[in-house]
């Protein structure tokens, strides 16, 4: 127990620094929010009646207040405030997200928190971070909610197994027949509801007012798809393809290639560049996941020791583990595990296939893992034939000093 909580004080320690940049891109995405709407109340001022005006402009100042409670959130001594009470509560809940599964479909994860209540993150607002803790991998991410709680703790954290993990186009309704926050959600919708209303209350005097003034010049439509264009340039993460990944940490580099049906599929691509004598990269798409990471050797003791603590060595005999000696002049040792994971009902089309593969170097510890969901891979190469394709294309360079 003690360990394990050690080890969740690393993880929170050692990626800091993306935590902090989910932490301010949260913040970003609400200011920017507030930022459109000042927009639209101030095209409203120019354009209505005084007696419309005066209302307008009551909004604007309180839309002003909302922004400067906003940005007090982005100073450091509060993410600094904020950070520190991240650690108690993640050991508290973490013997609950043991007990727990989460679940996936092709935009968002979805698990219950401590509380009971069902959590939706979209996969564009997430990151994943390997764990110290064996076979556990840390889900950090955000979503909108307007609830002062939220505002000030604006991030979620989840323990996973990445194998245990389950694909479910159905998981809400799963969810909703077996909890008891459906009066919550409720509420929630009701509250939804008179926002809502209110919204499309001022949205249609605004533009009443603009279509009798500026229609003939559109310069309503013009306003709003610039400021449209402009949260689209500043917030939205797009997806990506990738052919091949390279990834250095100290003097040495690795380069890998993915199979031609791999690289069609669209993504979302994260790199940490040599982080505290880490790096790591990781592609996520909807039919595969594929990850490389680095660490320098000074972090464990020796090969066993990282495998004992940084990799999913079980003695579940659904693994398939063995010796490797695919790149003897590269690396000194070599291991590899290959999982088959049934998902729900055990068909054979319905099961994800997990390739990952260790090795050490003269500087580095580090693992290539391949992730394929057999239901979304249809039409691509055969797994095992994906995982050697990418392991035989491995490319290795080491910088020599000289003295």
């Amino acid at each position: 127990m003690e360990e394990r909580n050690e080890d969740i004080k690393h993880d929170l320690e050692y990626y800091k620094s993306g935590i902090r940049q989910l932490y301010v891109k949260s913040y970003q995405m609400y200011i920017m929010g507030l930022i459109a709407m000042m927009l639209l109340t101030v095209t409203g001022i120019n354009v209505s009646v005084s007696v419309f005006r005066g209302l307008l402009l009551l909004i604007f100042v309180a839309e002003i207040g909302g922004l400067i409670y906003l940005l007090r959130f982005l100073r450091e001594t509060s993410f600094e405030a904020y950070y520190q009470t991240i650690p108690d509560k993640l050991i508290q809940a973490f013997p609950t997200m043991e007990e727990q599964q989460i679940q996936e479909d092709n935009q968002a994860y979805y698990f219950l928190d401590s509380q009971g209540e069902l959590v939706k993150l979209n996969k564009k607002n997430i990151r994943n971070f390997p764990s110290k803790i064996r076979q556990y991998t840390l889900l950090v991410g955000f979503n909108f909610e307007t609830d002062k709680v939220r505002f000030e703790q604006p991030l979620h954290f989840y323990y996973y197994d990445i194998t245990q993990i389950t694909h479910s186009e159905n998981y809400k309704k799963e969810v909703l027949k077996n909890t008891n926050f459906i009066a919550k959600r409720k509420k929630r919708r009701i509250k939804t509801i008179i926002l809502s209303l209110i919204g499309l209350a001022l949205v249609g005097t605004i533009l009443y007012f603009s279509w009798q003034t500026y229609v003939k010049e559109h310069r309503w439509a013009l306003v709003e798809k610039q400021a449209r264009e402009v949260l689209e340039e500043e917030i939205n993460e797009q997806k990506t393809m990738i052919k091949h990944v390279t990834i250095s940490r100290g003097e040495e580099t690795i380069e890998i290639d993915l199979p031609k049906d791999f690289q069609t599929k669209e993504g979302y691509h994260v790199k940490v560049d040599d982080e505290k004598g880490r790096s790591y990269q990781s592609f996520i798409s909807d039919a595969f996941s594929f990850e490389v990471s680095m660490i320098e050797i000074s972090a464990y003791s020796d090969f066993a020791a990282y495998l004992k603590t940084a990799t999913q060595i079980r003695d579940d005999s659904s693994v398939d583990k063995k010796e490797e000696t695919l790149h003897p002049d590269f690396f000194k040792h070599e291991y590899s595990e290959q999982t088959k994971v049934n998902k729900g009902n055990g068909s054979e089309n319905s099961h994800r296939i997990v390739y990952v593969y260790y090795f050490e170097s003269e500087g580095n510890y580090g693992t290539v893992a391949l992730r394929v969901n057999n239901k979304q891979n249809d039409q691509l190469i055969a797994p095992d034939k994906a995982a050697s394709f990418i392991l035989k294309s491995l490319k290795f360079d080491r910088e020599e000093s000289i003295i």
